[in-house]
């Protein structure tokens, strides 16, 4: 009987999470919907109405909302909202404006902006929700001549870094540090081709690097703890703070560089060649030494290519590695492997809604799984046959 109300309570408590929600701007939006990285799209004339534009009046006789965007970090300790709007009165094309929210976990609006004749595109909120990462549109009645740029607010509506080039931005998985380049062909310049920017916003300290040759950044590690950095076929990998740890090629490891351990101690190669992904290698960094694993057919209806898609080292565990891979057509899976490559179980996803590139997987203290996929919530995964809190990094 206990064992009942046991299990009665936890699929309530599950049904209540799952309908949990947050009012922004007087609209009621259930969490689950939200992605960190994916924007909701506010598709309800009704919703739309209850917008405080429409309902202060500060929308005009001769303007309408041509769309609205949800966005939130992953803890979702914050939010905002972005409310294009453009002219209704006329066949003339006008530079649209846009209305720019920002709210705190519970929906209290913090700060706006209104951008004329400018609209955000892609959009990140940190982990801790304390700040807004914006790649900016200023936009022009010649298209050609629209710029667009990098504005970083905190939680009070300070700019805290700007950019006023056209730039490339990439965010760490913690969401926490920005990599980011000038985009060279937009520029007519050279130099932004071998120039690479990191910001902290742990120690909101920005640093530069310039290479003799063209060169790419991101964050190797989810915490963002270590930087690559590619340039002339050569890999230099960075601590946070723009120290470099080495500078190697990339034949020394099989053809690329990809996950870091959030350790600094191994890392994760896929790719051993353009058109090869049958196996992985994990390299101790500090030896070089790699152990080679091969994709294993665990599930005997694989009808595609038996190859690897995208991998990463799993969160608080030392050490579980992920790795993904599409067996048919709208299917795929998850399969899990201890640092000397032996196999922990897998998952297998059906109907799937992305690429199943970039996974971004958690050991919780209970022993499952949180799987974040390409931006959407795949929710837990427990391996039943695994001890995997021997995993967990105490």
């Amino acid at each position: 009987m206990k064992q009942i109300i046991i299990f009665f309570l936890l699929i309530c408590s599950m049904f209540l999470n799952a309908q949990e929600t947050v009012e922004l701007d007087g609209k009621k939006i259930t969490k689950k919907e939200l992605s960190f990285s994916v924007p909701y799209f506010i598709s309800s004339v009704n919703q739309i109405l209850k917008s405080s534009c429409v309902k202060n009046g500060t929308l005009k006789k001769n303007e309408k909302i041509k769309d609205q965007q949800i966005f939130t970090s992953r803890s979702q300790n914050s939010f905002a909202q972005q409310t294009k709007i453009e002219r209704s009165d006329s066949a003339i094309y006008y530079l649209p404006n846009s209305e720019f929210k920002f709210f705190d976990e519970n929906g209290k609006e913090k700060w706006t902006k209104l951008f004329k004749g400018g609209t955000a595109g892609r959009v990140r909120l940190s982990e801790d929700g304390n700040y807004c990462i914006m790649e900016y549109f200023q936009l022009s009645d010649d298209l050609t001549g629209s710029k667009q740029s990098m504005k970083v607010f905190d939680e009070d509506g300070n700019i805290v870094c700007i950019t006023d080039k056209p730039t490339n931005i990439r965010v760490s998985s913690s969401g926490d540090l920005i990599c980011y380049q000038h985009i060279a062909w937009q520029t007519n310049s050279s130099d932004d081709e071998k120039t690479v920017f990191c910001y902290d916003l742990l120690s909101n300290k920005k640093w530069s690097k310039t290479l003799p040759m063209s060169a790419e950044i991101e964050a190797k590690s989810s915490n963002g703890n270590f930087i690559g950095i590619y340039s002339d076929k050569s890999y230099t990998l960075c601590t946070r703070d723009g120290n470099i740890l080495f500078i190697k090629s990339i034949s020394d490891f099989g053809g690329g560089l990809g996950p870091v351990s959030n350790d600094g101690k191994y890392a994760l190669c896929i790719r051993s060649s353009s058109i090869d992904t049958s196996y992985f290698d994990v390299f101790n960094l500090a030896t070089m030494k790699s152990t080679r694993t091969y994709y294993l057919n665990v599930e005997n209806e694989a009808k595609g290519k038996m190859l690897y898609n995208g991998g990463c080292f799993v969160e608080n565990t030392k050490y579980i590695i992920a790795m993904t891979a599409i067996i048919d057509s709208g299917k795929a899976m998850i399969i899990f492997h201890d640092l000397e490559g032996n196999y922990l179980g897998h998952q297998v996803y059906n109907n799937i809604e992305s690429s199943f590139w970039n996974p971004s997987i958690v050991l919780l203290k209970d022993g499952s799984f949180k799987v974040i996929m390409d931006g959407f919530d795949l929710g837990l995964i427990v391996l039943s046959d695994v001890n995997t809190l021997k995993y967990l990094n105490k």
